[in-house]
């Protein structure tokens, strides 16, 4: 994991996870996956709801358009973030590849087909 200032980045197991923090605490903060979201990576995904959480964005949004392959490590990840945002934070899912589409759906995250929702935490 590199965590520098505004900037995180971390590879393991197949996946990669960049997140970003805008300036000024009143923007959503960024997080890309890509790869594979499977519980091998579970410690790579606490180690960025840690760093989002250490600055508590009012929101987050999510790009998931580098999912290859999903599990329940994504609705876990999904899970820690949530709790580790404030109230009135929302999660906001962008580009949701078909994979991870499939387990969002599974868990009753998303009740739709569009590319882009907000899950509000």
């Amino acid at each position: 994991m590199l965590a520098r200032g505004n900037n995180f980045q971390g590879s393991d197991a197949g996946l990669t996870v960049s997140a970003w923090r805008p300036p000024g605490r009143t923007r959503r903060a960024r997080v890309s996956l890509v790869g594979e979201v499977d519980t091998a990576v579970a410690g790579l995904l606490s180690e960025a709801v840690d760093w989002l959480a250490a600055d508590t964005p009012p929101g987050v949004l999510i790009d998931l358009a580098g999912v290859t392959f999903a599990g329940s490590a994504l609705l876990n990840f999904f899970g820690r973030l949530s709790h580790a945002m404030p109230a009135d934070g929302e999660l906001v899912v962008w580009r949701s590849s078909p994979s991870a589409d499939l387990v969002l759906r599974t868990g009753a995250l998303r009740r739709s087909v569009p590319r882009s929702v907000l899950l509000s935490t």
